[in-house]
C-alpha cells in the first residue's frame, strides 16, 4: 500500500506531538512493507531532519507565509504534489486548517483517491475526550 502523509511542517519545536507521530507512523508503515511519503513544506526543515526521515519519501513545497504555514504553488512542486496525490493508495491529512490540506484535499477528490483526517488536537474538546 503507498500511503502519502500531508503535514504543514515536520518541525518538532513548531509541530509538536502531530510530527512526532507522523515519523513514527511512516517508519512502522515502512517496516511492515509499505510504501510511506510526506507531503510538506520546507519550513524549519533541515538537512539532519531529511537524513533523520530516511527511508521515507519526502516531497517538500517552498512556503510564503510563517504565520499560517501558506505552500508556494510553483508549476514544478504542484506537478511533483499532485503525481504523489495520484499514486497513492491513501491520503492522510494531519490536522484541520493547514492551507496544504486544502490543497490535497482538493486533488484526492478530484483523483478519487481515498482520505482519512486526523484533526490532530484541532477540535474543539468535549466531554471525554479530555
Amino acid at each position: 500500500m503507498k500511503v502519502l502523509n500531508v503535514v504543514s511542517t515536520l518541525d518538532r519545536k513548531t509541530g509538536g506531538g502531530f510530527v512526532e507521530r507522523t515519523t513514527q507512523m511512516c517508519h512502522a508503515l515502512i517496516k511492515m512493507g509499505h510504501s510511506c511519503s510526506i507531503l510538506t513544506t520546507e519550513f524549519n526543515l533541515t538537512e539532519t531532519r531529511k537524513k533523520e526521515l530516511s527511508p521515507v519519501n519526502l516531497i517538500v513545497m517552498p512556503f510564503i507565509s510563517k504565520r499560517y504555514i501558506i505552500p508556494r504553488l510553483s508549476f514544478k512542486k504542484v506537478a511533483e504534489a499532485k503525481k504523489a496525490i495520484q499514486d497513492a493508495d491513501l491520503i492522510h491529512l494531519i490536522g484541520l486548517w493547514p492551507p496544504i490540506n486544502c490543497f490535497v484535499f482538493f486533488y484526492a477528490l478530484r483523483f478519487r483517491i481515498p482520505y482519512v483526517v486526523c484533526p490532530a488536537g484541532t477540535l474543539k474538546i468535549y466531554g471525554r475526550s479530555r
